[in-house]
């Protein structure tokens, strides 16, 4: 999923920013997955701004020192 700026979602509204699917043939390459919860968890970091409708933000990053 990507999001542009500007863009929102309304209370409650869920959008997933990332989906694992299986590969067509069924086989799941266990080494594909290692690397892929490594990266999650050692790199990506998602930064977010929440604004109220009376026009107050705040920034939240999913990993403190990784969206600076």
């Amino acid at each position: 999923m990507e999001f542009d700026p500007g863009d929102t979602l309304a209370i409650g509204e869920k959008e997933w920013l990332i989906a694992y699917k299986k590969p067509r043939r069924g086989k799941v390459d266990q080494k594909n997955i290692e690397n892929f919860s490594d990266f999650i968890d050692q790199q990506l970091a998602i930064k977010i701004t929440f604004c109220s409708i009376s026009g107050d933000c705040w920034t939240k990053c999913s990993t403190k020192s990784r969206c600076d």
